[in-house]
């Protein structure tokens, strides 16, 4: 009982919890803002580079080799979500770029495909996550493959951490 009665906020506690609120909010979109800016594919010196919010880093190397791969997720009965997206395999067959073709133009990613010179490939039925992770490395992680198990494991993480904590106050 004596970790309940702790939560009670009263006063400025109630401030500075919603103050944390309101900055955690406003940085998260912040994030989201800086990455929409920053996301973007560029030829440079032959090679294609990813640009991400953190880092660069060489998706081909512009060496001809690879393919291009167009699918669509059929996420399952409990979303009714489908994704189409657009798979630039290396030539190792990994998946260095994984894009969503709803948030890209179809003409610049076929353009772009025409200049580096790749084959496509158009997968006609939906995948799955687990056979699309399967079929090709790199596309989606374990989690997005198999959400029941992580989440799971998220509950027994997020049980754990709260019986540690009223362990530490009682």
């Amino acid at each position: 009982m004596s970790f309940l009665y702790s939560l009670r906020f009263h006063g400025s506690a109630r401030v500075m919890v919603v103050g944390a609120g309101v900055a955690l909010a406003v940085g998260v979109i912040g994030l989201i803002n800086l990455s929409y800016r920053r996301t973007k594919l560029s030829m440079i010196d032959g090679r294609l580079v990813f640009t991400g919010l953190l880092r660069d880093r060489v998706a081909l190397a512009g060496d001809g080799t690879g393919r291009v791969v167009k699918v669509e997720v059929d996420w399952g009965k409990g979303s009714a979500r489908r994704s189409r997206f657009w798979l630039l395999i290396n030539a190792a067959g990994r998946t260095a770029v994984f894009l969503n073709r709803d948030a890209w133009d179809d003409g610049q990613l076929e353009g772009l495909r025409e200049h580096l010179g790749l084959p496509i490939e158009i997968v006609e039925t939906p995948k799955r996550p687990v056979e699309l992770r399967k079929a090709h490395p790199g596309t989606i992680p374990w989690w997005g493959a198999h959400v029941s198990v992580a989440t799971v494991l998220a509950i027994l993480v997020l049980a754990a951490l709260v019986l540690a904590l009223q362990r530490l106050a009682a």
